[in-house]
């Protein structure tokens, strides 16, 4: 089977959201002769997410479909890029390369993880880390790959992490890395609330 026909199959798998098909399809790519398995990334998995994109943007489907499409092409990449990497070879820098994950003490990873697919149908690497990751172990430095751009954002939908997110903050700084966050209204207006005295009848603090 051809490098081409490989490449189709995978686009394919992608776009009907088969997770054991894109398994299938990547190690018999990996076992074949003479395939070029950084054109099944990017003519297949990749392609296929990006139609899946255009798709998603032209409201002809919906988000669980978009998660399903970046789970077979993730089930799929996963398997094929290690192999490249052993090999010698590199599957491209893309448009960059971003580190997301849930800051510790959030255990929240549907958004984050709805972020990473939108990056990665935009051409993205993406490494995602997880949900409820300690601080620690957010250092660049402790991953093959650091991000491509020296700054990191903060989502807040909740309380539960704001100390953490704040500790966050301050050890960004000392990585010389710029921070910018994006507090959503849920928790602004619970901030608002909380330190106005909202809704307590002796106006006093909690």
């Amino acid at each position: 089977m051809s490098t081409e026909e490989f490449s189709n199959r995978a686009k394919a798998a992608v776009m009907a959201y088969k997770v054991d098909d894109a398994k299938k399809i990547a190690n018999e790519a990996i076992a074949a002769a003479d395939v070029d398995l950084i054109a099944v990334i990017n003519e297949g998995f990749s392609a296929g997410i990006m139609e899946v994109g255009a798709l998603f943007e032209a409201k002809k489907i919906f988000l669980p479909h978009m998660m399903a499409a970046a789970n077979a092409m993730t089930a799929g990449m996963d398997i094929i890029v290690p192999e490249i990497e052993k090999r010698g070879g590199s599957v491209g820098e893309g448009l960059g390369t971003f580190v997301i994950c849930s800051i510790e003490g959030d255990i929240h990873s549907i958004g984050k993880d709805i972020v990473a697919i939108m990056l990665k149908v935009a051409g993205f690497n993406v490494l995602n880390i997880g949900r409820d990751v300690p601080l620690k172990d957010i250092g660049a430095v402790k991953y093959h790959k650091m991000a491509d751009h020296r700054f990191r954002g903060f989502c807040n939908e909740g309380s539960e992490s704001q100390t953490t997110m704040l500790e966050c903050c301050d050890y960004y700084a000392k990585l010389e890395m710029n921070v910018f966050m994006l507090e959503h209204l849920i928790p602004i207006s619970y901030y608002n609330r909380y330190y106005n005295h909202l809704g307590n009848e002796k106006n006093r603090p909690p």
